[in-house]
């Protein structure tokens, strides 16, 4: 995000009521839980059909495992990555981590809600 793109405007209250109250049920293994904002699976992740057809333009793996990298016994991986999404436009951050209790995920936070608020900014979804 450069000093000339605007700040993100959240919607209105009004839009958010609207949002918040409309009829909404589950859809699977996708669903819509802000305006633009949509929370998913790895079915979803890995479905380049349905990302089309919601028209997403970033996606934010919280499992992401690094190329070449070997995960443990217990360590659970969505294998997607820059390259699986490359025939598609869409921009790819990946947060490395571990589905454990003992694993620390905040310091992840403050860049994933960045990266999140960019794309928001500029129209993404």
């Amino acid at each position: 995000m450069s000093l000339r793109d605007p700040p993100y405007e959240p919607p209105s209250v009004s839009e958010l009521q609207e949002f918040l109250l409309a009829d909404r049920r589950p859809t699977g293994h996708v669903n819509q839980v802000w305006p633009n904002l949509f929370i998913g699976n790895e079915v979803a992740a890995r479905d380049k059909g349905t990302l089309h057809s919601l028209s997403i333009t970033h996606i934010v793996n919280a499992a992401h495992r690094p190329l070449g990298s070997s995960p443990g016994p217990n360590t659970f991986y969505v294998n997607t990555g820059p390259r699986f999404y490359r025939d598609m436009s869409v921009d790819y951050y990946g947060v490395e981590a571990d589905d454990a209790i003992e694993f620390v995920l905040s310091p992840f936070f403050y860049p994933t809600a960045r990266y999140i608020r960019a794309a928001l900014t500029m129209g993404g979804k």
